[in-house]
């Protein structure tokens, strides 16, 4: 093989092709759609495993019709992969098939699932290469008799974008009979070994262990395929053979979940069960109906010890059960659900069965349930029948629809709530964007993703009267409903992009717009509930929701004087209906946020705001303030990651606590750009929701105004953070130099400037500002490259003196010493008139071997004031030429020229620059040749900093002498190279050529560079 060379030369290796065919006749499934856990993303069909997922962090197969759960493999199957990697690179795939999905194991204990075993892994990998779409197959061993009801993908590369068009998988389809029949009495057996551990327990062969190294909530959980869903709508037994190895004794429950933690409840806790002694003995104890949860299913199955470090031998576990047939949601229709707290979706719900609405004729209506006997056995004393339910929650089948429901009256036992008439029960507390008509009763929920897929409505007022009412009888519905053709408006599409001009201004004023998609609200409120702590902090969270009308925050808008001025106050929304009734507080802790932001981006099509990228500037004054201690009110720019899940979002701020001494405010921040993104500006005012009968002040701001700009990289560029704190955050002062950094004026729409004083027979020059405390900062600071072209602008406006000021730039090498400044010359002076801000650029030329610089602002000459504001730094072009680099390693005449080899090692300088080789000392750039089956690479040095007039491009030959281009097919042979950069490590590039199609005897493959 021969070593690259020159342009022209190339290194090649003949390829031998082999091709198989797989036969099978099984089942065939191809996954329909994959969900995103743990921080990865779906664009369209683009998956990626972004820098901020967790480690663990993948896709799941999403089930189909038919279902395709479980896969078995008792033969041989295969996994057929189609993808693509759109950046040209290598990515892997890979692909996992587990027992049970990570949940349903008890809360940790997926390692310990049966997956498939593929050659002593649990995964099998696939490695897709280049931007053009590729098929790959692998043979998925045989795996016995075990299914698997999970199919998980991962990217093992990160941040590598991987299009997958299809994945399909081949099993043999033989899938254990259950015992499960819907509708019929149902019969489960666990198997000694079909227990899980989690969190410490043990389980040798049956023999299960609570040790005491234990967590406190450790116990073990059934796998067995046919063990879910349970239904207990009448009583159940468990059954099961058991025994004390070491003679003693051992007490022993079990525990019938909704799901696996953390959304369990409801549950069903049987009695505990004396295991006594080392004969086997069978035991049994009922599992208490749970009828009071209509249709409920149950889909976790655990079993705990009480006693830590006494093994107890556990046989056949045997569950009874009646296997009640689920009835399906209507098509239309409406559902009741009580509740024991005032606020939807929390802890101990009494669900009704969905009652079916089908006419536009009023129809009287009545559901039951049975008497609430208490959702949890002895075992949990404190939650018993003796619950009492406060609230009532009213749910719709079908969105887009209206439903009219009126005379809505609950009777549990003897006693009767609501009724006919002005006495029915009213739903007017709406929650995830649904809406409401009084005057007709009518109810609707919008079907746009605007509304919450649980939004619903919430019943007004005390209907069970203060102290609510257990539900110990049984509870019946009474009722009139009808499908309703009354239009409802459907909630705006929230768009904040609209308050963003195309000439870099944001309109802040009030809430402009009626809501309608074509004119959205640019103002928008997000209100997020959470638990309130003893110390009145806040607690877990509770809730969050999206509220189109910004009198419920409450924000309001007045006109003062001429001024528009926004008034700011804690929140009292359904006080009555979320509150303990004749509290002075509410019982929750708000955070109430006012925003503009961004279009939110979302897996069909990554919308980029406006502000992303870009500098944004927000500032107004703080006019009135008299909210309680108990509130907090803070102004913020903020931008938030959407991919992240698990972990605070928020990837960059700028804020300011609001209060009665604030006054003026302005806040700057860098945007940063991403596809998952999403910037915005507003106000946060946090506390406990209030009682409206008792006052808690309130916070008027008014002269807002945001505007947003090119990131100039200059820090501190508007002079904005100074009103914050002290000036030597940032800029600091010549020796002595007097500057005055104030909000009374400035350009633009947010306030700040500096003003530099040069004193009367003051040197021009002398008095002057620097950068970051005076300390040298990385080009990057500035955004700045070595060897670029940069154009530096500013405002200035002179109060005093004849002469204006100048913006310097100074330069500094690796060591820290001085290269040059831009301009070298303080003393040029610009012109300008008093009194007026006018607009001035400098070209600034950072030298090739610069890697800090300051930035320096200069005030006039003798009896000079001058003021600066805007100083921003726009990219102009990049210095980084050919002729540059060839000047800068001391090539001359015909020793400089794109073609010509000075140091006479067969690589001409072109070629050189691309490699990052030195012209004028012989070297190689080449490092390595490999093949496999259907593939050449070979790894060259690269310069990490090629001129930007110098391209490179890769082409294939069959005989040396017709070359093509990298994809093109030829005689029905095609070659498509990829490299990949900083592989297998920095400053090395492996240049992979993949070849499909018609079989040729050899392929050599090259490099050419050009100067363009």
């Amino acid at each position: 093989m021969n070593q690259l060379r020159s342009i022209l030369t190339s290194s090649f290796l003949l390829l031998t092709l082999f091709f198989s065919v797989l036969h099978l006749s099984a089942e065939e499934t191809i996954v329909s759609g994959w969900d995103i856990f743990d921080g990865t993303t779906i664009t369209g069909s683009e998956f990626n495993f972004p820098s901020g997922a967790q480690s663990w962090a993948g896709f799941a197969a999403q089930d189909s019709t038919p279902s395709w759960k479980p896969f078995s493999f008792a033969s041989e199957g295969s996994l057929t992969v189609t993808a693509a990697v759109p950046s040209g690179g290598t990515a892997t795939l890979r692909f996992r098939f587990e027992r049970l999905a990570y949940n349903a194991n008890g809360g940790g204990a997926a390692d310990t699932l049966p997956k498939a075993n593929f050659s002593g892994n649990d995964y099998v990998d696939v490695v897709f290469t280049g931007s053009t779409e590729q098929e790959q197959t692998v043979t998925i061993p045989v795996q016995g008799t075990n299914t698997f009801s999970s199919f998980l993908m991962y990217i093992v590369e990160r941040d590598v974008p991987v299009n997958v068009t299809e994945v399909k998988v081949i099993d043999d389809d033989v899938v254990p009979t259950s015992n499960y029949v819907p509708g019929q009495a149902s019969t489960t057996v666990v198997n000694p070994t079909e227990w899980n551990t989690f969190n410490g327990t043990t389980n040798t062969d049956g023999l299960l262990e609570f040790p005491s190294a234990a967590a406190s909530y450790a116990a073990f959980a059934s796998i067995a395929p046919e063990s879910t869903p349970f239904t207990f709508n009448g009583d159940g037994t468990v059954s099961f053979d058991a025994s004390v190895p070491s003679g003693g004794n051992a007490t022993v429950y079990f525990k019938f979940e909704a799901n696996p933690w953390p959304n369990n409840s409801p549950y069903i806790t049987t009695a505990d069960v004396a295991v006594s002694g080392a004969t086997t003995q069978t035991y049994t104890v009922a599992v208490p109906s749970s009828a009071s949860y209509n249709y409920q299913t149950y889909n976790s199955f655990l079993l705990y010890i009480r006693e830590r470090d006494v093994a107890v031998q556990i046989g056949d576990v045997t569950v009874t059960d009646d296997a009640y047939a689920i009835p399906e949601q209507p098509e239309n229709g409406v559902r009741f659900v009580f509740q024991d707290v005032s606020a939807p979706r929390d802890s101990i719900s009494l669900e009704m069965p969905w009652v079916e609405v089908n006419s536009t004729t009023p129809t009287q209506y009545s559901v039951s349930i049975p008497a609430y006997n208490g959702e949890y056995s002895a075992n949990n004393p404190a939650l018993t029948a003796d619950v009492v339910f406060k609230n009532m929650l009213l749910y719709i089948a079908k969105r887009g629809q209206a439903v009219t429901v009126k005379d809505v009256e609950v009777v549990v036992g003897s006693n009767n709530y609501g009724g006919t008439g002005d006495n029915t029960l009213f739903f007017g507390n709406t929650f995830g964007g649904s809406d409401v008509n009084e005057d007709t009763n009518t109810y609707y929920t919008a079907d746009t993703s605007s509304v919450e897929s649980w939004a619903g409505f919430a019943v007004t007022g005390d209907p069970f009267g203060v102290d609510g009412t257990p539900m110990n009888q049984q509870v019946t519905v009474n009722f009139v409903a009808a499908l309703s053709s009354e239009n409802f408006a459907d909630p705006p599409e929230y768009d904040g992009e609209t308050a963003f001009g195309t000439d870099g201004t944001i309109d802040t004023s009030v809430d402009t717009a009626a809501g309608t998609t074509e004119d959205p609200l640019r103002w928008s409120a997000y209100v997020t509930w959470y638990n309130l702590n003893e110390d009145e902090t806040k607690g877990s969270r509770v809730n969050g929701t999206d509220w189109g009308h910004l009198e419920d925050l409450p924000a309001t808008w007045s006109d003062v004087g001429g001024e528009s001025i926004l008034t700011l106050k804690p929140n009292t929304q359904s006080f009555t209906a979320w509150s303990d009734p004749g509290a002075t507080d509410g019982k929750y802790y708000l955070e109430q946020t006012l925003k503009i932001e961004g279009t939110y981006p979302n897996v069909e099509e990554s919308l980029s705001s406006s502000l992303l990228g870009k500098t944004v500037n927000f500032a107004g004054t703080v006019n009135s303030y008299d909210l309680h201690a108990k509130y907090k009110v803070t102004a913020f720019i903020r931008c938030i990651d959407t991919a992240i899940v698990d972990a605070d979002p928020i990837i960059a701020q700028d804020f300011a606590v609001l209060d009665a001494t604030t006054g003026d405010f302005a806040l700057s921040l860098d945007i940063p750009s991403g596809d998952t993104y999403l910037p915005s500006i507003g106000f946060l005012l946090e506390g406990r929701n209030a009682n409206p009968d008792v006052p808690r002040g309130e916070i008027q701001i008014k002269d807002i105004v945001a505007n947003f700009t090119d990131i100039g990289h200059v820090t501190d560029g508007n002079f904005t953070k100074t009103h914050l704190s002290s000036h030597t955050n940032y800029w600091s002062l010549a020796s002595g130099t007097i500057a005055q950094f104030n909000n009374d004026g400035g350009v633009g729409a947010v306030k700040g400037q500096v003003g530099i004083y040069n004193a009367e027979g003051g040197t021009r020059g002398a008095a002057h500002i620097v950068s970051n405390s005076s300390a040298p900062e990385n080009l990057s600071e500035f955004n700045m490259e070595a060897g670029s072209i940069y154009n530096l602008s500013f405002y200035m406006n002179r109060a005093l003196g004849t002469d204006m000021g100048v913006a310097q730039f100074t330069f500094y090498d690796a060591n820290g010493s001085v290269i040059s400044s831009e301009p070298s010359d303080t003393s040029d002076i610009h012109a300008g008139s008093d009194n007026s801000w006018t607009q001035y650029s400098q070209t600034i030329n950072v030298p090739n071997n610069a890697t800090q610089a300051t930035l320096k602002l200069y005030g006039g000459g003798s009896n000079s004031y001058i003021y600066f504001d805007e100083v921003a730094l726009s990219f102009v072009s990049s210095g980084n030429t050919f002729s540059n680099w060839a000047a800068n390693n001391g090539l001359t005449g015909a020793d400089a020229a794109f073609n010509a080899d000075p140091d006479n090692d067969g690589i001409p300088n072109g070629l050189e620059n691309f490699l990052g080789t030195q012209p004028n000392s012989q070297s190689s750039g080449m490092s390595n040749i490999a093949y496999s089956t259907g593939n050449l690479s070979m790894q060259h040095s690269k310069n990490s900093n090629v001129s930007s007039d110098v391209s490179a491009d890769y082409l294939w030959s069959t005989d040396l002498s017709t070359w093509n281009d990298s994809g093109a097919t030829v005689n029905g042979t095609t070659v498509t190279i990829t490299p990949q950069d900083d592989t297998p490590s920095a400053g090395t590039t492996t240049a992979t050529a993949a070849v499909s199609g018609t079989d040729t005897d050899s392929v050599f493959i090259k490099v050419s560079v050009s100067n363009e």
